[in-house]
Protein backbone atom coordinates (compact mmCIF):
# COMPACT_ATOMS: atom_id res chain seq x y z
CA UNK A 1 0.00 0.00 0.00
CA UNK A 2 1.34 3.52 -0.98
CA UNK A 3 1.90 6.26 1.71
CA UNK A 4 1.42 9.54 1.15
CA UNK A 5 3.75 12.59 2.13
CA UNK A 6 2.87 14.59 4.61
CA UNK A 7 2.94 18.59 3.98
CA UNK A 8 6.23 18.90 6.46
CA UNK A 9 7.98 16.04 4.17
CA UNK A 10 7.08 17.44 1.08
CA UNK A 11 8.48 20.60 2.15
CA UNK A 12 11.31 19.08 3.42
CA UNK A 13 12.39 17.41 0.50
CA UNK A 14 11.70 20.75 -1.65
CA UNK A 15 14.52 22.49 0.36
CA UNK A 16 16.90 19.77 0.43
CA UNK A 17 16.79 18.34 -3.67
CA UNK A 18 16.70 20.23 -6.79
CA UNK A 19 14.29 17.20 -7.46
CA UNK A 20 11.01 18.04 -8.42
CA UNK A 21 7.48 15.93 -8.28
CA UNK A 22 4.60 15.58 -10.33
CA UNK A 23 1.05 16.26 -9.44
CA UNK A 24 0.71 12.15 -9.98
CA UNK A 25 3.50 12.00 -7.22
CA UNK A 26 6.45 10.92 -9.86
CA UNK A 27 9.87 12.00 -9.33
CA UNK A 28 11.87 13.73 -11.73
CA UNK A 29 15.45 15.23 -11.28
CA UNK A 30 16.28 18.31 -13.81
CA UNK A 31 19.61 17.00 -14.40
CA UNK A 32 18.30 14.08 -15.82
CA UNK A 33 16.15 16.26 -17.85
CA UNK A 34 19.09 18.53 -19.25
CA UNK A 35 21.29 15.77 -20.61
CA UNK A 36 17.75 14.28 -22.28
CA UNK A 37 17.45 17.51 -24.01
CA UNK A 38 21.14 17.93 -25.01
CA UNK A 39 20.62 14.62 -26.34
CA UNK A 40 17.56 15.36 -28.14
CA UNK A 41 19.36 18.41 -29.53
CA UNK A 42 22.43 16.55 -30.93
CA UNK A 43 20.30 13.90 -32.36
CA UNK A 44 17.89 16.29 -34.26
CA UNK A 45 21.38 17.96 -35.11
CA UNK A 46 22.55 14.26 -36.83
CA UNK A 47 19.37 14.11 -38.66
CA UNK A 48 19.54 17.38 -40.38
CA UNK A 49 22.82 16.23 -41.72
CA UNK A 50 24.58 19.82 -40.98
CA UNK A 51 27.95 17.75 -40.07
CA UNK A 52 28.17 15.90 -43.26
CA UNK A 53 27.96 18.83 -45.13
CA UNK A 54 30.61 20.43 -43.12
CA UNK A 55 32.72 17.43 -43.57
CA UNK A 56 31.77 17.39 -47.57
CA UNK A 57 32.42 20.79 -48.11
CA UNK A 58 35.57 20.47 -46.23
CA UNK A 59 36.29 17.81 -49.10
CA UNK A 60 35.08 19.80 -51.91
CA UNK A 61 36.54 23.27 -51.37
CA UNK A 62 39.18 22.91 -48.63
CA UNK A 63 41.38 19.93 -49.89
CA UNK A 64 41.25 21.02 -54.08
CA UNK A 65 42.37 24.68 -52.93
CA UNK A 66 45.21 23.30 -50.76
CA UNK A 67 46.35 21.20 -53.37
CA UNK A 68 46.25 23.65 -55.93
CA UNK A 69 48.06 26.34 -54.07
CA UNK A 70 50.87 23.30 -53.57
CA UNK A 71 51.01 22.30 -57.10
CA UNK A 72 50.98 26.33 -57.86
CA UNK A 73 54.17 26.89 -55.58
CA UNK A 74 55.36 23.71 -57.48
CA UNK A 75 55.57 25.07 -61.07
CA UNK A 76 56.94 28.06 -59.69
CA UNK A 77 59.85 26.48 -57.90
CA UNK A 78 60.43 24.45 -61.00
CA UNK A 79 60.42 27.27 -63.49
CA UNK A 80 62.30 29.10 -61.42
CA UNK A 81 65.26 26.38 -61.05
CA UNK A 82 64.68 25.95 -64.86
CA UNK A 83 65.58 29.94 -65.46
CA UNK A 84 68.26 29.71 -63.36
CA UNK A 85 69.38 26.58 -65.67
CA UNK A 86 69.50 29.03 -68.66
CA UNK A 87 71.15 31.81 -67.36
CA UNK A 88 73.85 29.71 -65.84
CA UNK A 89 74.02 27.98 -69.47
CA UNK A 90 74.79 31.35 -71.31
CA UNK A 91 77.07 32.56 -68.45
CA UNK A 92 79.22 29.61 -69.24
CA UNK A 93 78.97 30.02 -72.57
CA UNK A 94 80.19 33.58 -72.41
CA UNK A 95 82.50 32.85 -70.26
CA UNK A 96 84.47 30.32 -72.51
CA UNK A 97 84.31 32.69 -75.36
CA UNK A 98 85.63 35.77 -73.71
CA UNK A 99 88.43 33.47 -72.87
CA UNK A 100 88.62 31.69 -76.26
CA UNK A 101 89.15 35.31 -77.32
CA UNK A 102 91.59 36.29 -75.03
CA UNK A 103 93.51 33.40 -76.19
CA UNK A 104 92.97 33.87 -80.37
CA UNK A 105 94.51 37.48 -79.39
CA UNK A 106 97.68 36.13 -77.48
CA UNK A 107 98.33 33.79 -80.23
CA UNK A 108 98.03 36.73 -82.52
CA UNK A 109 99.92 38.84 -81.19
CA UNK A 110 102.83 35.71 -80.67
CA UNK A 111 102.34 35.28 -84.42
CA UNK A 112 102.73 38.65 -85.86
CA UNK A 113 106.21 39.39 -83.73
CA UNK A 114 107.40 36.32 -85.05
CA UNK A 115 106.94 38.02 -88.58
CA UNK A 116 108.89 41.17 -87.27
CA UNK A 117 111.45 38.91 -85.63
CA UNK A 118 112.19 36.31 -87.87
CA UNK A 119 110.52 37.35 -90.96
CA UNK A 120 111.79 41.30 -91.38
CA UNK A 121 107.75 42.18 -91.65
CA UNK A 122 108.81 45.98 -90.93
CA UNK A 123 111.59 46.40 -93.91
CA UNK A 124 109.18 44.75 -96.19
CA UNK A 125 108.08 46.23 -99.37
CA UNK A 126 104.12 46.03 -99.66
CA UNK A 127 104.13 43.62 -102.26
CA UNK A 128 106.35 40.66 -100.14
CA UNK A 129 104.95 37.76 -98.95
CA UNK A 130 105.06 38.62 -95.77
CA UNK A 131 102.97 41.45 -95.50
CA UNK A 132 99.87 39.32 -97.12
CA UNK A 133 100.21 36.51 -94.18
CA UNK A 134 100.03 39.53 -92.14
CA UNK A 135 97.27 40.95 -93.02
CA UNK A 136 95.30 37.62 -93.15
CA UNK A 137 96.63 36.96 -89.79
CA UNK A 138 94.99 39.80 -88.95
CA UNK A 139 91.50 39.22 -90.83
CA UNK A 140 91.11 35.63 -89.29
CA UNK A 141 91.98 37.45 -85.86
CA UNK A 142 89.63 40.21 -86.01
CA UNK A 143 86.86 37.73 -87.13
CA UNK A 144 87.68 35.42 -84.00
CA UNK A 145 87.43 37.99 -81.48
CA UNK A 146 83.68 38.77 -82.33
CA UNK A 147 81.23 38.49 -79.21
CA UNK A 148 79.52 34.97 -79.12
CA UNK A 149 75.42 36.35 -80.05
CA UNK A 150 72.62 34.71 -78.12
CA UNK A 151 70.18 35.45 -80.94
CA UNK A 152 67.82 36.35 -78.25
CA UNK A 153 67.04 32.79 -77.14
CA UNK A 154 66.72 33.79 -73.76
CA UNK A 155 63.73 36.28 -74.75
CA UNK A 156 61.49 32.63 -72.89
CA UNK A 157 62.94 34.25 -69.32
CA UNK A 158 60.45 36.87 -67.17
CA UNK A 159 62.28 40.52 -67.73
CA UNK A 160 64.00 40.79 -64.63
CA UNK A 161 65.47 37.77 -65.63
CA UNK A 162 66.43 38.61 -68.51
CA UNK A 163 68.03 42.17 -67.33
CA UNK A 164 69.65 39.55 -64.29
CA UNK A 165 71.15 38.01 -67.24
CA UNK A 166 72.21 41.43 -70.11
CA UNK A 167 74.23 42.54 -66.83
CA UNK A 168 76.07 39.28 -66.27
CA UNK A 169 76.81 38.58 -70.03
CA UNK A 170 78.02 42.22 -70.06
CA UNK A 171 80.92 41.49 -68.09
CA UNK A 172 81.98 39.09 -70.85
CA UNK A 173 81.32 41.97 -73.11
CA UNK A 174 85.21 42.12 -74.17
CA UNK A 175 85.27 42.06 -77.65
CA UNK A 176 85.93 45.36 -78.40
CA UNK A 177 88.51 45.79 -75.89
CA UNK A 178 90.05 43.29 -77.37
CA UNK A 179 90.11 44.73 -80.63
CA UNK A 180 91.04 47.97 -79.67
CA UNK A 181 94.08 46.22 -77.73
CA UNK A 182 94.74 44.29 -81.44
CA UNK A 183 95.49 47.89 -82.89
CA UNK A 184 97.31 49.58 -79.94
CA UNK A 185 99.94 46.33 -80.51
CA UNK A 186 100.05 47.30 -83.63
CA UNK A 187 100.68 50.36 -83.45
CA UNK A 188 103.32 50.31 -80.74
CA UNK A 189 105.15 48.05 -82.70
CA UNK A 190 105.77 50.53 -85.40
CA UNK A 191 103.12 48.23 -88.09
CA UNK A 192 100.29 51.15 -88.48
CA UNK A 193 102.69 54.47 -88.97
CA UNK A 194 101.18 57.56 -90.61
CA UNK A 195 103.54 57.25 -93.39
CA UNK A 196 102.73 53.56 -93.93
CA UNK A 197 100.63 50.61 -92.90
CA UNK A 198 102.67 48.03 -92.67
CA UNK A 199 99.59 45.55 -91.92
CA UNK A 200 97.20 46.49 -94.10
CA UNK A 201 93.41 47.56 -92.28
CA UNK A 202 91.92 48.87 -95.47
CA UNK A 203 88.30 46.80 -95.54
CA UNK A 204 89.08 45.29 -92.11
CA UNK A 205 85.87 45.12 -89.92
CA UNK A 206 87.04 46.76 -86.62
CA UNK A 207 83.89 47.47 -85.50
CA UNK A 208 82.76 48.29 -81.61
CA UNK A 209 86.62 48.39 -81.56
CA UNK A 210 87.27 50.90 -78.36
CA UNK A 211 89.73 52.67 -77.99
CA UNK A 212 88.67 55.40 -75.71
CA UNK A 213 91.43 58.00 -73.93
CA UNK A 214 94.05 55.86 -76.26
CA UNK A 215 97.28 57.92 -77.11
CA UNK A 216 97.37 57.31 -80.80
CA UNK A 217 99.29 60.47 -82.28
CA UNK A 218 100.00 59.39 -86.04
CA UNK A 219 97.92 56.07 -86.29
CA UNK A 220 97.03 54.78 -89.88
CA UNK A 221 93.90 53.68 -89.77
CA UNK A 222 92.72 54.32 -93.48
CA UNK A 223 90.09 52.81 -95.34
CA UNK A 224 89.08 50.09 -91.78
CA UNK A 225 85.63 49.67 -91.43
CA UNK A 226 85.47 51.35 -87.26
CA UNK A 227 81.29 51.58 -87.47
CA UNK A 228 80.10 52.02 -83.69
CA UNK A 229 83.79 52.84 -82.82
CA UNK A 230 84.23 54.36 -79.20
CA UNK A 231 87.06 57.13 -79.32
CA UNK A 232 86.21 59.21 -76.02
CA UNK A 233 89.22 61.42 -75.20
CA UNK A 234 91.07 59.84 -78.00
CA UNK A 235 94.61 61.33 -78.83
CA UNK A 236 94.58 61.13 -82.76
CA UNK A 237 95.82 64.06 -83.54
CA UNK A 238 97.66 63.68 -87.07
CA UNK A 239 95.80 60.30 -87.52
CA UNK A 240 94.73 59.17 -90.81
CA UNK A 241 91.21 57.91 -91.12
CA UNK A 242 90.62 58.53 -94.81
CA UNK A 243 88.21 56.47 -96.35
CA UNK A 244 86.99 55.13 -92.84
CA UNK A 245 83.43 54.20 -92.22
CA UNK A 246 83.06 55.85 -88.81
CA UNK A 247 79.47 55.76 -88.88
CA UNK A 248 77.69 55.34 -85.24
CA UNK A 249 81.21 55.86 -83.84
CA UNK A 250 81.93 57.97 -81.02
CA UNK A 251 84.41 60.74 -80.98
CA UNK A 252 83.40 63.03 -78.00
CA UNK A 253 86.04 64.81 -76.86
CA UNK A 254 88.67 63.47 -79.23
CA UNK A 255 91.87 65.37 -79.87
CA UNK A 256 91.32 65.20 -83.93
CA UNK A 257 93.95 68.33 -84.53
CA UNK A 258 95.54 67.86 -88.24
CA UNK A 259 93.88 64.84 -88.89
CA UNK A 260 92.75 63.14 -92.58
CA UNK A 261 89.20 62.63 -92.57
CA UNK A 262 89.12 62.83 -96.33
CA UNK A 263 86.09 60.81 -97.23
CA UNK A 264 85.17 59.46 -94.02
CA UNK A 265 81.77 58.29 -93.71
CA UNK A 266 80.15 60.41 -90.77
CA UNK A 267 76.65 59.99 -91.04
CA UNK A 268 74.41 58.09 -88.41
CA UNK A 269 72.88 55.06 -88.55
CA UNK A 270 69.28 54.69 -89.73
CA UNK A 271 67.89 51.29 -89.34
CA UNK A 272 66.37 49.02 -92.08
CA UNK A 273 63.28 48.57 -90.49
CA UNK A 274 61.53 51.01 -88.39
CA UNK A 275 59.82 49.71 -84.94
CA UNK A 276 59.19 50.84 -81.95
CA UNK A 277 62.36 49.22 -80.55
CA UNK A 278 64.66 50.66 -83.54
CA UNK A 279 66.85 53.79 -82.90
CA UNK A 280 68.92 56.11 -85.07
CA UNK A 281 72.41 55.47 -83.99
CA UNK A 282 74.14 59.33 -84.28
CA UNK A 283 77.50 59.88 -84.90
CA UNK A 284 78.74 62.01 -82.01
CA UNK A 285 81.45 64.70 -82.22
CA UNK A 286 80.60 67.20 -79.69
CA UNK A 287 83.93 68.58 -78.39
CA UNK A 288 86.10 66.80 -80.57
CA UNK A 289 89.32 68.94 -81.92
CA UNK A 290 88.89 69.24 -85.35
CA UNK A 291 91.26 72.09 -86.12
CA UNK A 292 94.95 72.85 -87.99
CA UNK A 293 96.47 74.23 -91.13
CA UNK A 294 96.45 70.33 -92.34
CA UNK A 295 93.25 69.11 -90.94
CA UNK A 296 91.36 67.61 -94.22
CA UNK A 297 87.09 67.56 -94.13
CA UNK A 298 87.48 66.86 -97.94
CA UNK A 299 84.55 64.60 -98.81
CA UNK A 300 83.85 63.97 -95.40
CA UNK A 301 80.16 62.70 -95.40
CA UNK A 302 77.50 64.33 -92.67
CA UNK A 303 73.93 64.56 -92.45
CA UNK A 304 71.34 65.23 -90.20
CA UNK A 305 72.31 62.23 -87.59
CA UNK A 306 75.46 63.79 -87.12
CA UNK A 307 76.13 65.79 -84.20
CA UNK A 308 78.78 68.27 -84.28
CA UNK A 309 79.79 71.60 -82.63
CA UNK A 310 79.57 73.30 -86.14
CA UNK A 311 80.28 76.57 -84.23
CA UNK A 312 83.60 75.45 -83.74
CA UNK A 313 84.33 74.44 -87.19
CA UNK A 314 86.16 76.67 -89.47
CA UNK A 315 83.93 77.41 -92.03
CA UNK A 316 86.29 76.32 -94.90
CA UNK A 317 86.42 72.58 -93.24
CA UNK A 318 82.81 72.71 -93.42
CA UNK A 319 82.65 73.77 -96.83
CA UNK A 320 84.62 70.58 -98.07
CA UNK A 321 82.40 68.55 -96.25
CA UNK A 322 79.82 67.01 -98.05
CA UNK A 323 75.81 67.07 -96.50
CA UNK A 324 74.26 63.48 -97.73
CA UNK A 325 70.67 64.49 -96.34
CA UNK A 326 68.14 62.54 -99.03
CA UNK A 327 70.76 60.83 -100.35
CA UNK A 328 70.79 56.97 -100.38
CA UNK A 329 72.67 55.60 -96.83
CA UNK A 330 73.38 52.44 -98.56
CA UNK A 331 76.12 53.88 -101.24
CA UNK A 332 79.64 54.01 -98.50
CA UNK A 333 80.57 57.58 -98.69
CA UNK A 334 84.41 56.57 -100.26
CA UNK A 335 81.89 55.88 -103.30
CA UNK A 336 80.05 58.62 -103.76
CA UNK A 337 80.76 60.51 -107.17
Amino acid sequence: MTRSLTEHESLHLTHTTSDEWDAQGTLHTKGILDIEDFDQKIKKFKDKGIVERMVDWGAKIFIPASLAIIAFLGHQFAQLQEDNKTIQRFVDKAAQASGTRQEVLTNYGRRISDLVVSHNLKQSRPTDEVRKVAKGETLITLRRLYNVENEKQYAELPDNKIKQLETTLSKYDDAGELKGLLVRFLYDSDLLTRDEQIVDLSGSNITRVNLNYAPLPDINLKGAWLTWGTFLNADLRRADLSRTDLKGADFQGANLTNANLEKADLRGIVPEKTDETSTVEKTKLQGAILVGDKLNLSGACYDENTLIDWNLIDSKHKADMRDTTGEDPTVPCKDLP
